[in-house]
């Protein structure tokens, strides 16, 4: 009988102990838990017991281990220890958005040139498989566009908002369900989908591009009393992230219209929208907690382990710069009783009384006179 594949973690936290619980419930995949690397050896944990250790090497370096799976999170260290596994001839499997948005064509063309896997499905869309999709089935396609939510985290929270929990306790609630961090900066300033959308790009439309380079804001200056001023003119608000063939890209709370599809997207759920030959293919399901992603990350490792097919070639692609976004906008003041004087916001149309409408402006221009102009709110429709 042949060994089991030894796996060394980095990182046992949610994603790493749900994991390694779905793991031992496979008896059909022959792999095994060699040792995880954590910070703090004493942190009470509820996963099964395996060997733990602080020192890093002992996972990327350990000649017991066949194979790598990264779910520590964050961009550095986990580059430095996954470079340095595939340099040592390991396969790797990560769920790190972050590593792999600016670091993935570098990490992607040396694992190629070592001969090993390096595969990343749940860093994507969490428990949704997107990249084995994208990069097989609609590789063929000439994709036009890209929407959808790619935050679970946001998702849940904006859900909540939406039943009347105000934005802190919406948060906490996603915490406490194990679908935001301690700190979630990443996920509630709109970082985390920014990433995604990184990666979405470079394997639907062939190029690079810096995950700094794509506008972007988060779900923290949303309110309850945004939520329920807008669902009187029929939208609801959605952190969307969208990108186009011609090089245009943004992520950013969306007003979306109560009778699209995306609207009545709930709780942490994610979703895909590719857009081609006039039709749309959706693709959606969980898009956080512990046990989704560690579902895609588990999918991966079978396909190291079982399918020993280092998958479609992805090859070193031209990096481009993006061109402006421009939607259409609603603005409104943030008090409801204030009077609004059209002349007050010339560029925009006189919408409903007092609220002001604009043909497809570029964002800048729109952050530029909300910072000239106090009081006022805008969002950008789908």
């Amino acid at each position: 009988m042949a060994q089991p594949v030894r796996i060394g973690l980095l990182g046992y936290g949610t994603v790493g102990q749900a994991f390694v619980t779905l793991l031992k419930q496979q008896t059909a995949l022959p792999a095994e838990v060699e040792i995880a690397l954590v910070t703090d050896l004493g942190r009470p944990r509820e996963g099964p017991p395996i060997p733990l250790t602080t020192d890093a090497r002992e996972v990327v370096a350990n000649p017991r281990v066949d194979l790598v799976v990264d779910v520590m999170g964050g961009r550095y260290p986990a580059y430095q220890w996954v470079r340095e596994a595939i340099l040592n001839g390991k396969s790797v499997v990560t769920a790190n958005k972050e590593v792999m948005a600016y670091h993935g064509s570098e990490l992607l063309q040396l694992a190629f040139e070592r001969g090993v896997h390096l595969r990343y499905e749940a860093s994507v869309g969490g428990g949704i498989p997107l990249i084995e999709p994208l990069l097989s089935h609609f590789r063929w396609g000439p994709i036009d566009a890209v929407i959808g939510v790619l935050n679970g985290t946001t998702n849940f929270i904006l859900s909540a908002m939406e039943k009347g929990e105000p934005y802190e306790q919406a948060l906490a609630m996603a915490q406490a369900k194990g679908y935001a961090e301690a700190d979630p900066s990443a996920d509630v300033l709109g970082y985390d989908a920014v990433r995604k959308l990184t990666l979405i790009i470079r394997m639907v439309f062939h190029f690079e591009v810096s995950p700094d380079a794509i506008p972007c804001r988060g779900i923290d200056q949303v309110t309850v009393d945004d939520i329920v001023r807008v669902a009187h003119w029929g939208y609801r608000i959605k952190l969307i992230a969208r990108a186009y063939r011609g090089g245009r890209a943004m992520v950013w709370p969306t007003l979306v219209p109560a009778n699209h599809r995306l609207a009545f997207l709930e709780d942490n759920q994610n979703s895909l929208c590719l857009y081609l030959w006039s039709q749309e293919y959706w693709l959606e399901g969980p898009g956080a907690g512990g046990p989704a992603t560690a579902l895609s990350v588990l999918s991966d490792v079978y396909r190291v382990i079982v399918q020993r097919d280092l998958g479609p070639r992805e090859t070193v692609l031209p990096v481009r710069e993006l061109q402006p976004m421009a939607p259409e906008w609603i603005l409104f003041p943030v008090d409801p009783d204030r009077v609004v004087v059209p002349t007050a916001f010339p560029e925009f149309g006189l919408w409903n009384g007092q609220y002001f409408r604009t043909e497809p402006t570029p964002i800048g221009q729109v952050e530029q006179w909300l910072a000239e102009r106090e009081g006022f709110k805008a969002y950008p429709l789908l």
